[in-house]
């Protein structure tokens, strides 16, 4: 049984962690650390709704809290860490305590394009592709080895919403 504890937000971050609840039944979230309220710019808090109606625990991302975010962890038991667009870089003791490993999934090129805006960023400096990468987390953000890519073409008349809509796909 996968046990997966997942860290995530915003609309790609929703996307991801309705996959893995519609997964099948050899995967469970076992715990969750997300937005609690919609007033964020992206006006959803679809996973914390979602935990709350399923029972799945769940932290607030709205305060760095890493005391709370290991006692989630020892209380969960998770072999999987799972974070997609979740803005907490997270400490060693956490990354390590999950036995299958730590990993996130950025919406980006490793290592040329780390941290935020990579659609806009590709789209100005003329790419004609763009990758997505999935790596092991580590101390230092989106540092860690790839674990894999998925690259496609950037159409010619793409913005960076439309990018960013193409690469949630």
């Amino acid at each position: 049984m996968l046990r997966v504890l997942y860290l995530g937000q915003k609309w790609i971050g929703e996307k991801c962690f309705d996959l893995l609840r519609s997964s099948p039944s050899s995967v469970t979230i076992c715990g969750a650390v997300s937005n609690l309220a919609e007033t964020v710019w992206w006006k959803t808090n679809a996973i914390s709704r979602q935990c709350r109606e399923s029972g799945i625990p769940l932290l607030s991302n709205e305060k760095k809290d890493f005391q709370a975010l290991l006692s989630l962890v020892r209380e969960t038991r998770p072999n999987m860490i799972l974070s997609v667009q979740h803005p907490w870089v997270i400490p060693p003791q956490v990354l390590n305590a999950a036995a299958l490993g730590s990993f996130n999934l950025h919406n980006a090129k490793l290592p040329e394009y780390r941290g935020y805006n990579s659609c806009n960023h590709a789209i100005l400096n003329g790419d004609r592709v763009y990758t997505c990468t999935l790596h092991h987390m580590a101390a230092d953000a989106d540092r860690g080895d790839i674990a894999l890519e998925e690259t496609f073409d950037i159409a010619a008349d793409e913005t960076a919403r439309s990018l960013y809509g193409r690469a949630m796909e």
